[in-house]
C-alpha cells in the first residue's frame, strides 16, 4: 500500500454558506474554538509526518501567503478559475504534486481531543449507563409500601401518576410554568442556547447527514427521558406519595439512595456503579460547557488555551463546590420569580434554564429567522443532495412561532406576566 509523501489542500472556495463571516475572511482562516481551521488540518498533517503540503487558494488568496511563513515546507498554489470553476479545477492547478499526495478540504477541523477523548469515553459510558437506567427502572416499578394507615404504594401506581396526566387546578400561569419547565430540561438534555452545538457541530464532517442526525437525536433523548421518569416518579411515589414530586432538581439524588437500598447489598455495588457513571456523564456535559467558555475567553483575551483552560477550571471547581453544599453549609432559601423557594442548586437551575435559556433562544430565533435567514441552515441540511422534508416547517417556527413563544415564557420565567395577568 502506498503511503502518502505530501498533501494537497483545497482552499480556493468562496465560502458561501458561512456568509457574512467569510466576507472578509476566507473560509479555511475562519477560527473555530479560537483556532484557524486551516491550522488543524496542517497540525494534524505534521503529527503523521507529512510536511510537504500544497495549499490551492483563491479567493482572497493573498490572506494565505503568511503560511509559507509559519509553517516551513507548505507551498502556496493559486487557482485563477477559482470563481468559475469547481474543485476539479484545484486539482488541476496542483496536478504535478498529485502523485502519493493526501487530497483534503482547507475547511475541516482535525482534532483529536473530541474524538479520542470524550468521544471515545462517552462511547462507552452512555450505553452502560443506559442498560442502568432501564434495569432501575423496571426494579422502581416492582417496588411496594405499606404505611401505618395500611395504605398500600406500588411503583405500577406511580407509573400511572406519571403517564397519566392531572389537569386539576391548571390555569394559564400554571400551564405557561409547565412549558416553561419542560423547555427547560428539553433544551438542556439537547444543549441548546449553551453554545455546546453549535461546538460540537463545528466537529460534525461534510459527509454526515444532517436529517438522520437529527431524527436520531429527537428519538434517543425523548426515550432516555422518558426511561428516567419511569426509573425516578415510581420510586418516588413509593417512598414520599405526591408530596415528593416538588424536590426539584435534587430529585434523583432522594429517590435513588431508597432504591438501591431496597435492593439490599447487591444494591449498594449498584449505586455507586450508577452515581459514578452518572458523574462521568455529567463530567462531559461540564467538558462541553467548558469548551465553550474557554474558546470565547481565548477570542476575547487572547491567552494561550492552556492557561485559560487552568483558570477556568479552577473558578469552575470553586463554583461547583459551593453549589455542591447549597444544602448543608451554604444552605439558603430564596423566592424565586415563578413562585417557588429554592436552595442554591434550584437558584442556579432557574438562572441557567429559566432564565437565561428562554432569552438566548429568543435571541437566537431572530438572528437565525431576520437576520442569517433559514435557508442558510436549510443548505446545510442539504449539502450532500438529501432533501430537508421540515424546510418549510423549520422557516415558519423560526421566523413566526419560536419568537413569540420565547418571548411568553421569557416574560412567565421573570415573573412579568403574572402580574400582566392580574
Amino acid at each position: 500500500m502506498n503511503k502518502a509523501e505530501r498533501a494537497i489542500i483545497m482552499a480556493a472556495g468562496l465560502g458561501n454558506r458561512m456568509r457574512p463571516v467569510t466576507l472578509t475572511t476566507p473560509k479555511p482562516l475562519v477560527k473555530v474554538n479560537g483556532e484557524r481551521m486551516i491550522d488543524t488540518v496542517i497540525q494534524g498533517l505534521h503529527e503523521n509526518g507529512i510536511t510537504e503540503i500544497y495549499i490551492v487558494v483563491g479567493y482572497l488568496k493573498e490572506q494565505f501567503y503568511a503560511l509559507e511563513q509559519e509553517y516551513p515546507g507548505v507551498t502556496i498554489i493559486e487557482n485563477p478559475y477559482y470563481d468559475t470553476c469547481n474543485n476539479i479545477s484545484s486539482l488541476y492547478v496542483a496536478r504535478d504534486h498529485i502523485e502519493n499526495a493526501m487530497i483534503l478540504d482547507g475547511d475541516q477541523i482535525v482534532y483529536n481531543g473530541v474524538e479520542d477523548g470524550i468521544e471515545r469515553v462517552s462511547k462507552f459510558i452512555m450505553p452502560v449507563l443506559l442498560i442502568m437506567v432501564i434495569g432501575i427502572a423496571i426494579f422502581s416499578l416492582t417496588l411496594k409500601t405499606t404505611l401505618d394507615d395500611g395504605t398500600v404504594r406500588t411503583g405500577l401506581q406511580g407509573l400511572k401518576v406519571y403517564m397519566k396526566p392531572d389537569l386539576t387546578g391548571i390555569t394559564v400561569g400554571r400551564f405557561l410554568q409547565i412549558t416553561l419547565d419542560a423547555m427547560s430540561q428539553l433544551f438542556f438534555s439537547l444543549s441548546v442556547s449553551m453554545g455546546i452545538m453549535i461546538t460540537y457541530g463545528s466537529y460534525v464532517k461534510k459527509d454526515v447527514d444532517l436529517n438522520k442526525a437529527v431524527s436520531q437525536i429527537e428519538i434517543m433523548d425523548t426515550g432516555v427521558a422518558f426511561l428516567a421518569g419511569v426509573m425516578i416518579i415510581p420510586a418516588v411515589f413509593v417512598f414520599s406519595g405526591l408530596d415528593g414530586m416538588s424536590a426539584g432538581p435534587g430529585l434523583m439524588f432522594v429517590s435513588l439512595p431508597k432504591v438501591f437500598y431496597s435492593m439490599g447489598t447487591v444494591g449498594r455495588v449498584i449505586g455507586i456503579l450508577f452515581f459514578v457513571l452518572a458523574g462521568f456523564a455529567a463530567l462531559t456535559s461540564c467538558i462541553s460547557v467548558l469548551e465553550s467558555i474557554t474558546a470565547n475567553c481565548m477570542e476575547l483575551f487572547h491567552t494561550e488555551r492552556k492557561k485559560t483552560t487552568r483558570v477556568l477550571s479552577v473558578i469552575y471547581l470553586i463554583a461547583t463546590a459551593v453549589i455542591a453544599l447549597g444544602y448543608s453549609i451554604f444552605y439558603v432559601e430564596v423566592a424565586l420569580p415563578n413562585g417557588s423557594t429554592g436552595q442554591l442548586l434550584d437558584i442556579m437551575d432557574y438562572i441557567s434554564n429559566s432564565f437565561m435559556m428562554p432569552f438566548i433562544s429568543l435571541l437566537s430565533a431572530i438572528l437565525i429567522g431576520w437576520i442569517m435567514k433559514p435557508s442558510w441552515i436549510a443548505e446545510e441540511m442539504e449539502l450532500n443532495g438529501e432533501k430537508f422534508k421540515r424546510k418549510k416547517l423549520y422557516n415558519v417556527m423560526m421566523r413566526y412561532i419560536m419568537p413569540v413563544i420565547m418571548v411568553i415564557l421569557f416574560l412567565q420565567s421573570t415573573g412579568v406576566l403574572n402580574l400582566i395577568m392580574k
